[in-house]
């Protein structure tokens, strides 16, 4: 009697386990962020704003539900995204260098487009320089300088004046090691204009308007 009671009971637990293991499977499932890069971490949030961080490459198991996903990174910049987590999910980032390590990563290539572009166009400042696709594609924009202060005695109007400068951008991309210009200084781009310039890169150069 007991040795059936036993085997009655550990028959039970034996189904119970299962019925727990089948409803945890059916409840969640993988999500895996592939990268070709490893020093950075990915933010998962859940519709309840509990984050969890994890590694390129690592599957990690979780609920089935809606998450946003972004990196944490320095380094690294990527946009982001947002997954119905129904099934298995393996999602590739690209990513790029953000602006603050592409200035300091390409400080030459700065220097260089900066020299190039005041020696083209010697009556423009140099507003900004941004590198795009890890230094591939640099965006310059440029402006003509106020004059000098002693010519304008009104503040205001210098404010003003400084404030309605349009900025005009040059995009650059880099090929063995030679930065080549590919248009005429310009404040806003098409995308119909030059369709051979990636569309983040154009979007990018048209949102800084002003100095």
């Amino acid at each position: 009697m007991n040795k059936q009671f036993l085997l009655a009971i550990s028959l039970a637990l034996i189904i119970f386990g299962g019925m727990i293991g089948w409803f945890v499977d059916n409840q969640s499932t993988e999500l895996t962020i592939q990268s070709t890069d490893q020093d950075f971490e990915i933010a998962v949030k859940d519709q309840a704003n509990n984050t969890t961080l994890i590694k390129p490459n690592q599957p990690v198991r979780l609920k089935k539900q809606q998450y946003t996903i972004a990196i944490r990174s320095d380094k690294y910049t990527a946009p982001q995204q947002t997954v119905d987590l129904t099934k298995s999910t393996i999602i590739k980032f690209d990513l790029d260098f953000s602006q603050d390590y592409a200035t300091k990563f390409f400080q030459k290539d700065r220097e260089q487009l900066q020299k190039t572009v005041q020696t083209q166009f010697p009556s423009t400042d140099v507003n900004k320089i941004l590198f795009y696709k890890r230094g591939q594609y640099a965006v310059v924009g440029i402006y003509k300088p106020l004059p000098p202060a002693s010519k304008i005695s009104n503040i205001s109007v210098r404010l003003r004046q400084a404030s309605s400068r349009p900025v005009f951008k040059v995009i650059f991309k880099k090929d063995q090691e030679k930065w080549t210009q590919l248009n005429q200084p310009e404040v806003f781009f098409s995308r119909h204009q030059y369709p051979q310039i990636p569309r983040e890169i154009l979007k990018s150069a048209n949102d800084f308007l002003t100095p």
